[in-house]
C-alpha cells in the first residue's frame, strides 16, 4: 500500500533525536527484526500494529516486541526511564 509519502528512514531519526529533546514514535514498517535499530536510532517507542495484528498470535507478536525493545533501551533508571508499559 503507498503510505503517500517517503519513508525517512534511521538517518533521518537519528538527526530529529540530536535535534529535539522530546519523544520520538518510530512509525511505519518497523519489524521485529528491525525494532533494536530504530531504538538505537533515537526513537523512544515504536509504534506497532501491522507486524502485530496480522500475527497469527496476537499476544505472542505484542510480547516479543516488548521484549525486543526492552532489551535494545537496557535497564531502565533515571538516566534511561521505561517508556513502555
Amino acid at each position: 500500500k503507498d503510505p503517500g509519502y517517503t519513508p525517512r528512514g534511521l538517518t533521518a531519526l537519528r538527526e530529529v533525536r540530536v535535534a529535539v529533546a522530546l519523544p520520538i514514535l518510530a512509525i511505519g514498517g518497523v519489524s521485529l527484526e528491525g525494532v533494536a535499530d530504530v531504538i538505537a536510532a533515537g526513537a523512544t517507542a515504536p509504534a506497532v500494529i501491522s507486524a502485530i495484528v496480522a500475527a497469527p498470535d496476537i499476544a505472542a507478536a505484542a510480547a516479543a516486541f516488548r521484549a525486543r525493545v526492552a532489551a535494545a533501551k537496557g535497564p531502565a533508571g533515571p538516566e534511561n526511564p521505561s517508556d513502555i508499559a
